[in-house]
């Protein structure tokens, strides 16, 4: 099943993840055990929502998939996207969608982990090269409002994030999580 432009208007807490547990228990029903959507990688609450809040993975990124789009959201910005996979039958999914409220334990970064992408002092990009298993990818606290103050930021991040978490994926690798912390992708790297 591929949900297309499922979304929650307004600040409205909760409705998002209602909506995703009864799409769930429907695909369920119907023995779809896999559900996958796109979204925006730079979007950090979307990250947050769709990696830690209901336990999707994710090995594709996908660049420019939508082509430009020129609208108040994505600006003149490219249209690179996350090909989220819910497997909805999954250890981490049923933790997070079957547990009473509060006691899911969503994947966390380990000591381990090391920032390839991060935010620096003046809000650009910056890049570390690294070796490690266990990568922290980094993304802006507001990229649509980035859009709009600082368009050329804005792109700077879409380049390093393309670089960086497409590189990965590209190669094998995997994002396991999102750490709301540090506002960085987990990403396990390929074998």
């Amino acid at each position: 099943m591929h949900s297309h432009i499922a979304g929650v208007s307004g600040k409205a807490r909760g409705v998002g993840y209602a909506l995703k547990l009864d799409q769930r228990a429907h695909a369920l029903e119907s023995e779809v055990d896999t559900i996958t959507w796109t979204f925006d990688p730079l979007v950090r609450r979307n990250a947050f929502f769709n990696f830690h809040k209901l336990g999707g993975m994710s090995s594709q990124y996908l660049v420019n998939y939508y082509g430009s789009m020129l609208d108040d959201i994505n600006g003149t910005d490219e249209s690179d996207r996350l090909l989220l996979e819910w497997n909805l039958a999954s250890p981490g999914v049923i933790r997070r969608c079957d547990a009473t409220p509060g006691t899911s334990t969503p994947a966390t970064a380990d000591h381990n982990s090391v920032a390839a992408l991060t935010v620096g002092r003046a809000g650009q990009p910056v890049v570390a090269d690294t070796s490690a298993a266990t990568l922290l990818v980094g993304v802006p606290e507001d990229i649509e409002n980035l859009r709009h103050v600082d368009p050329g930021l804005g792109r700077e991040w879409r380049t390093a994030v393309r670089e960086v978490l497409a590189g990965a994926l590209s190669r094998g690798g995997r994002v396991e999580g999102f750490e709301p912390q540090t506002g960085s992708y987990i990403v396990t790297r390929g074998k």
